[in-house]
């Protein structure tokens, strides 16, 4: 009996409605966990945590990968002893490892029907909430009102929006009639809210996301070699775009055509400033999440003059930059480390003999995370969905490359240990 309840809730793909469900819980709480509060984040180690208490084995899998990807994590905790606001570092510290925990089990156990209709649902739910609440918010800095449903900022309404397409375009490959129909919903439901967002952010960086995705599954069709050779190619475009889009001044076209002014609506002052403040602590910064705390000056006269009257929930919209502010050269070495190796991973399995949907969606989420890195930090922060996607990601590619090697020895190995038992003759 209780085997089978383990299959239930660990083994795929016994465990398909359980991790459907999972990821149901876990899209909703990410989204609106400042709405819910505590309750919500119970929720969300309830859903992820039972899965380690009824198989504890699942934290010893590949143990030497799974202290490197706690690396970060570990770092911000550790930065207690040098914060300047020390409590809010150790609690913020620990609830981002907690996230990590929840990723990697999510990693360990999901399979791809339960991970995409849990996605779908999610999907529906968040927009269905936004869509009830109705908020809208006006953006002092380019007078115009965009809709934010009921998240605080429309860029976060355009994020979860991006997720719900590529959910959607995942389970168009899905043999069931009810998941294809279920994910054109969702695309349609997803598209709907990112254009009432108008968050520039978030459409580009999805239609590229989109692309990405289908380009992946278009060359998961040819031989290895030939994607070597287009993924090359696919660099080398890409950078010749960069420079003549530089060159020729593409980027204030393409923001003038959303309505955006060459500062993106004050991004550049903002980094302006966290590269100021990044430079009173170079080596180890001043703590993780420690600058953007009541009663400190730049946070307060930044607050006031972006008209954040809630005094939270902001950032210097930048990744890199928030980092180098909150964990110094140290920690931003070992993020910019740890996206490079994601990015080996992401490449390494493309060029595998077989790139599956699962690998596909993966791989997209993760280079979406990418693009939206230089405007925003979706990946830095406890129970948001980019940190559950980013590890889920790093822990799938990481094991599945491990358990591709072990194959490939075990392969080798097997038709020596054949011819020994044949003979000598036969073994020479």
């Amino acid at each position: 009996m209780t085997r089978i309840a383990k299959r239930i809730v660990t083994a795929e793909p016994a465990n398909t409605a359980y991790i459907a469900a999972a990821m149901t819980v876990s899209m909703f709480v990410f989204a609106y966990s400042t709405r819910f509060g505590q309750v919500s984040i119970l929720a969300l180690y309830a859903v992820w945590f039972l899965p380690l208490a009824v198989e504890p084995r699942l934290a010893l899998k590949y143990f030497g990968g799974t202290l490197a990807v706690f690396a970060l994590a570990g770092l911000a905790i550790a930065s207690t002893l040098w914060s300047d606001h020390p409590s809010g570092t150790l609690r913020t510290g620990i609830q981002y490892a907690t996230t990590i925990v929840c990723a990697v089990v999510a990693a360990r156990i999901s399979g791809r029907t339960g991970f995409v209709l849990g996605g779908l649902i999610g999907s529906i739910l968040v927009g269905l909430y936004s869509l009830a609440i109705g908020g809208y918010h006006y953006d002092v800095i380019d007078a115009t009102y965009a809709f934010t449903g009921a998240f605080s900022s429309k860029n976060q309404l355009g994020f979860f929006s991006s997720l719900a397409i590529l959910f959607g375009i995942a389970a168009l490959f899905e043999r069931s009639v009810a998941m294809r129909l279920l994910g054109c919903i969702v695309m349609a439901l997803g598209g709907f809210l990112l254009v009432s967002s108008d968050s520039a952010t978030s459409l580009i960086t999805v239609a590229g996301a989109a692309l990405v995705m289908g380009a992946i599954l278009a060359a998961s069709r040819t031989k290895p070699t030939v994607r070597l050779v287009l993924i090359g190619l696919a660099g080398l475009f890409l950078g010749v775009l960069v420079v003549v889009a530089i060159q020729f001044g593409v980027f204030s076209g393409v923001l003038g055509a959303f309505g955006k002014d060459p500062t993106l609506t004050g991004r550049t002052y903002l980094w302006s400033k966290g590269i100021e403040a990044a430079g009173g602590s170079p080596l180890f910064g001043m703590g993780y999440q420690a600058f953007w705390r009541i009663g400190y000056p730049p946070a307060e006269d930044l607050w006031r003059e972006f008209y954040i009257t809630a005094r939270t929930g902001f950032h210097f919209h930048n990744t890199y930059i928030e980092m180098a502010v909150g964990l110094g050269l140290v920690g931003l070495g070992l993020m910019v480390a740890m996206l490079v190796t994601l990015l080996v991973q992401s490449a390494g399995t493309i060029l595998r003999a077989r790139v599956t949907v699962f690998n596909a969606l993966t791989i997209t989420f993760a280079l979406l995370l990418l693009m939206r890195s230089f405007v925003e930090i979706d990946f830095l922060m406890p129970y948001t969905v980019g940190t559950f996607l980013l590890y889920f990601a790093m822990v799938r590619l990481m094991e599945e490359r491990a358990r591709a090697h072990r194959t490939t020895r075990r392969t080798r190995r097997a038709p020596a240990r054949s011819a020994r038992h044949l003979g000598p003759q036969f073994a020479a």
